[in-house]
């Protein structure tokens, strides 16, 4: 199973595109797309949205970008109730040793953006939602953990090829 993931240089739709100013000191946004299991399509994910909450999106997109700038934690740029872990994780990596991570979420009123960290100054954004709870459902937390530990294993692989 291939997880591709995209980096984020934009946001604009719907509406005028703004370029996200990456340096080498900030936090690159990826976003993943996945045909397998676990399924991914970030784009989907907003296109499934109503209009009004296309444009809302855009404008999380847009602020998050504007956050990453600066290089500093994100957990310093947002309050608690914005940004917050959604679910805690475990695996086993590669090496055979248990790792436990988190699947953190950027909440603006009913979007919810779910994503990882990665080691080097990356974020994955797994999922936009519309939701009018802040719990997730027992599938959501598994097809949220699944993927977080699909994507998670897969860029440790790729690290070690290039060893």
């Amino acid at each position: 199973m291939t997880i591709i993931l995209e980096e984020v240089k934009i946001s604009g739709h719907p509406g005028p595109i703004e370029i996200f100013k990456v340096t080498p000191n900030s936090w690159k946004v990826f976003k993943c797309f996945s045909r397998s299991t676990p399924k991914a399509n970030f784009h989907a994910d907003i296109k499934s949205l109503q209009t009004a909450d296309q444009s809302k999106a855009k404008n999380l997109f847009t602020v998050l970008g504007q956050k990453c700038e600066s290089g500093k934690p994100l957990h310093e740029m947002y309050d608690k109730k914005k940004l917050h872990s959604a679910l805690e994780f475990s695996y086993e990596n590669r090496r055979g040793e248990h790792v436990t991570d988190n699947v953190w979420r950027i909440r603006q009123e009913n979007l919810r953006l779910y994503f990882i960290y990665l080691h080097d100054k990356r974020i994955v954004l797994l999922h936009l939602w519309y939701k009018r709870v802040d719990n997730l459902s027992e599938s959501e937390e598994k097809h949220l953990g699944d993927l977080a530990e699909a994507i998670l294993l897969q860029v440790e692989a790729e690290n070690e090829k290039r060893k």
